[in-house]
């Protein structure tokens, strides 16, 4: 049977409500990400944000989404 399992995620509350954390498994390399409800949602935009994670001393530091960032790994591709 083909293994199709790329990653898994956690479910977490935080001071700001439910959120939920994990890691994608891509090209054999973990990408930590984390996934928030997406609190401006109207029509058909998406119901969650993802979001690439870095760890920082003190919990999870979150990429901003307000402006473009570098990616985590410019040779990373995906194959769909």
């Amino acid at each position: 049977m083909e293994n199709r399992k790329v990653g898994a995620i956690w479910e977490k509350e935080g001071a700001n409500g439910r959120f939920y954390s994990g890691e994608l498994l891509i090209n054999g390399r973990k990408i930590k990400i984390v996934l928030f409800k997406n609190k401006d949602k109207q029509g058909n935009q998406p119901d969650w944000d993802i979001l690439v994670a870095r760890k920082r001393d003190v919990g999870i530091e979150v990429l901003p989404t307000d402006k473009e960032v570098e990616p985590v790994d410019k040779g990373l591709e995906i194959d769909f």
